[in-house]
């Protein structure tokens, strides 16, 4: 599921049931299986500082 602000799109927000990989014996298989079933979601940040500070690596899909 992904809720997103037309008006905001980069407020946006998301949940994967069970998790995060669709492999059943993945370690991450579970990982938000608690968020799921108590309804939460996780912020799909958008801005590309924020990403940069958090030290997680940005993947740019720019095309020709």
């Amino acid at each position: 599921r992904m809720i997103i602000d037309m008006a905001n799109p980069g407020s946006a927000f998301v949940i994967n049931p069970p998790g995060q990989v669709g492999h059943p014996f993945s370690p991450h298989f579970r990982d938000m299986a608690d968020f799921w079933v108590n309804g939460l979601y996780v912020k799909l940040e958008t801005d590309e500082n924020i990403i940069k500070k958090s030290g997680n690596d940005l993947l740019k899909l720019i095309p020709k």
